[in-house]
């Protein structure tokens, strides 16, 4: 896993070297450059597979008119290469970087619908006179671009870009997406400017011009198909895993698992430890709330597999390090609490080990979420009036305090109201969420709101991509398209970046992602239990019942902390008065009001004040280039 940097126009040695120093943490094992006439390319090298010097970048082929940076990992590097070699290509490494060269050589563009992986390149070709990027189907590995008319520069991270662009502003209307999604979707991001490049979509800049091209697209479809059976559905799906999680297990450094307890991580578990001839490095991380902690669970599935367990706590104490600590990388914010503790376990993590293998993809794959075992109760809601609704549940509210426990009943209460007032488009968007779009508005300050379109911010969740299909297939489609690729990959892919860390993820495995997602809904919710074909599969080689509870989700106890003297002082620093007032983004009577509320058990308001916090951190921090808070 690496950093990848570069120019195109107008720019100087100091220039890409200043982008290549943003991305050290992403590679601390080396560096290298390429600089021709106006184009200059930087790596940052993490090693994973051949050690050697050979392996370094950028790469070139053999009469060096194709030059190339990359990021990330091919897994089926092994069979492309004795692909090429046949075809008479010659390699000076063993490495997955050197495949793609060759196959661009050999096949051009089309090289990317062989590739299967996790990654994000760029090629210089001097024959072409263009500069083609490329990401992954499902963007887990990213990757920025910025053009100005004079200058086209991209990074494996928008810091590096920012470093040379002179353009530290953030795009309004990427934090009016922000207030109710939780992240700017693609192709925006936070800073003005700066654009992604979406999964699955390539982009060739030349002569000044750049063109992008969609070569893969997510295709979602539970339609009922009776000829299907199910043993051969389950048969299918288990040798797809299995062949991911081996896949995976390729690497010439030690390698490890996330392991939370719940059904992706066991799953995982369970295929690598049969695979494997040495128990298996298991690493958890848990809370001293209760309610949070999923350390007894992960305990108990790494000694059913024989595991070599590591677990780690993470105390309301560490809260004010930790943030502060996260805050330097995270310059894509993202408004999820779990960067705790995944910055948190992979810092532990790395000191055993330089690849963990982790669960995402699962839940948005095979209908995880309460949202997709409710879809059915969601459709019949959506044809009730929402006055009647509020009517008749908005009282019950009046009579119970507002409970910090984990998903409480009357936050998802909340939620579920506050969804159901907006077009059925943009509902589940809300409820992922923070805000929802009114109460968004109603926190942005003046100038924000000034410059967003008279539609709003309903309007702007309306322009967002959707498929044709029930309501499962449009939660699924959105999970996936969104949630998954500008949400919680963009926390993964920082978080154990900013540790060296490698993380590869079996259920984003396109080949599982393109047969499971084709499926009828039975094999994705049954009897509104989630996950049921991963569940049903694999059920007979856990420990009895392990299946059975309540999905759990890598959350954090904030709402208790928010309790905490330290930690209540820590927001109340970076949500004050002057703070608030001099970055301008937000109303401080709205978001004092918030802090009043959910200190004085009013509503629990957590999710909505770390909002509101990251933003302020990140703006500080990545806009104004200024550190914002004492430890």
């Amino acid at each position: 896993m690496c950093g990848i940097c570069g120019i195109c126009g107008s720019s100087t040695p100091e220039d890409i070297r200043l982008m290549n120093s943003k991305l050290i943490h992403r590679g601390p094992d080396g560096e290298g450059y390429y600089e021709n006439g106006n184009v200059r390319l930087g790596h940052r090298r993490l090693k994973v597979i051949d050690l050697s010097a050979l392996a370094r970048q950028p790469m070139s082929n053999e009469d060096a008119s194709i030059w190339m940076v990359f990021n990330g990992e091919i897994y089926n590097f092994k069979d492309l290469r004795n692909k090429l070699i046949m075809k008479g290509h010659r390699f000076v490494s063993k490495t997955d970087s050197e495949v793609i060269i060759h196959g661009y050589e050999e096949w051009g563009k089309a090289v990317l619908s062989r590739l299967k992986g996790m990654f994000a390149f760029a090629i210089w070709d001097i024959n072409d006179d263009s500069i083609f990027l490329a990401r992954d189907r499902l963007g887990v590995k990213p990757l920025y671009y910025f053009y100005d008319g004079k200058r086209f520069v991209f990074a494996s991270q928008v810091s590096s870009i920012l470093e040379v662009c002179h353009n530290r502003e953030i795009d309004y209307t990427s934090l009016a997406y922000f207030m109710v999604l939780g992240y700017a979707p693609h192709p925006k991001s936070m800073a003005k400017g700066v654009l992604k490049l979406p999964g699955g979509w390539s982009l060739t800049y030349k002569n000044g011009k750049m063109e992008l091209d969609q070569y893969w697209k997510l295709e979602v479809n539970s339609s009922p198909n009776n000829s299907l059976k199910v043993d051969e559905v389950y048969e299918h799906i288990q040798c797809l895993i299995s062949n991911a999680v081996k896949r995976r297990l390729i690497a010439d450094v030690p390698l490890g698992i996330f392991l939370s307890g719940g059904v992706d991580s066991s799953v995982i578990l369970a295929e690598a430890s049969r695979m494997s001839s040495h128990p298996v490095k298991a690493f958890s991380i848990g809370y001293e709330e209760d309610s949070f902690n999923e350390i007894p669970y992960s305990e108990q599935i790494a000694r059913h597999f024989k595991a070599d367990y590591h677990p780690f706590t993470l105390k309301q104490q560490m809260f004010g390090d930790v943030t502060n600590e996260i805050i330097g990388f995270l310059d894509e914010p993202i408004a999820d609490v779990s960067l705790l503790p995944t910055y948190s376990l992979s810092k532990m993590t790395r000191q055993y080990v330089t690849v963990a293998l982790g669960g995402d993809g699962c839940d948005e794959t095979f209908s995880g979420y309460i949202t997709h075992q409710n879809w059915k109760v969601i459709d019949f809601f959506s044809k009730i009036p929402v006055s009647v609704l509020s009517q008749m549940l908005r009282p019950v509210l009046r009579y119970f305090p507002s409970s910090f426990n984990y998903l409480s009943w009357d936050y998802k209460l909340h939620g579920f109201l506050s969804g159901l007032q907006y077009p059925s488009k943009i509902r589940n968007y809300i409820w992922l969420g923070a805000f929802s779009p009114g109460e968004a508005e109603n926190i942005l300050s003046e100038e924000v709101k000034g410059s967003l379109p008279v539609t709003g911010i309903t309007g702007l969740l309306d322009n967002l991509d959707d498929v044709e299909g029930n309501a499962l297939d449009k939660l699924l489609f959105q999970d996936m398209n969104y949630f998954l690729q500008d949400y919680l990959l963009v926390k993964v892919d920082l978080m154990s970046m900013a540790n060296s860390l490698e993380v590869r993820g079996p259920f984003l495995d396109t080949e599982i992602i393109d047969y499971v997602c084709q499926l009828p809904v039975k094999y994705k919710v049954q009897r509104r239990s989630p996950k049921r074909a991963v569940k049903d599969i694999y059920s007979h080689i856990m420990p009895p019942h392990y299946f059975d509870r309540k999905k759990q989700g890598f959350s954090v106890p904030l709402a208790y902390w928010l309790q905490k003297k330290d930690v209540r002082e820590f927001f109340m620093e970076a949500l004050s008065k002057q703070n608030i007032e001099d970055a301008n983004l937000f109303s401080y009577k709205a978001v004092n009001a918030l802090l009043s509320d959910h200190i004085n058990r009013v509503r629990n308001n957590w999710k909505q004040l770390w909002s509101v916090l990251i933003i302020q951190l990140w703006y500080k921090m990545h806009i104004k280039n200024t550190c914002f808070l004492k430890i």
